[in-house]
């Protein structure tokens, strides 16, 4: 069996969000602050958001959050300046 990096004991809550349960991210408002803050039209930049490999790898851990972040914004033709973390926090606000 292979170690975990984590000890057991010092673990007190397992959160598990299978399919948007507890966390239920709004698209639409990521694309219309994404398309505000690089000056582009929300409508252009929601369709071509899609869940590419990228996502798929982020998803799963084996691509960190600002290699993600640099994949949509060359997918979604968006020129950001922003760090990816500037980017994350953008689409988290209401």
């Amino acid at each position: 069996m292979a170690e975990l990096p984590i000890r057991a004991e010092s673990v007190d809550v397992l959160l598990f969000d299978l399919g948007g349960v507890v966390v239920d991210i709004d698209f639409g408002r990521c694309a219309a602050r994404w398309a505000a803050s690089a000056g582009r039209d929300r409508e252009d930049v929601a369709s071509r958001f899609a869940f590419d490999a990228a996502y798929e790898e982020h998803e799963r851990g084996t691509l960190d959050a600002a290699g993600y972040f640099e994949s949509l914004r060359q997918f979604l033709s968006v020129d950001l300046a922003a760090p990816a973390a500037n980017l994350y926090r953008a689409s988290r606000r209401s």
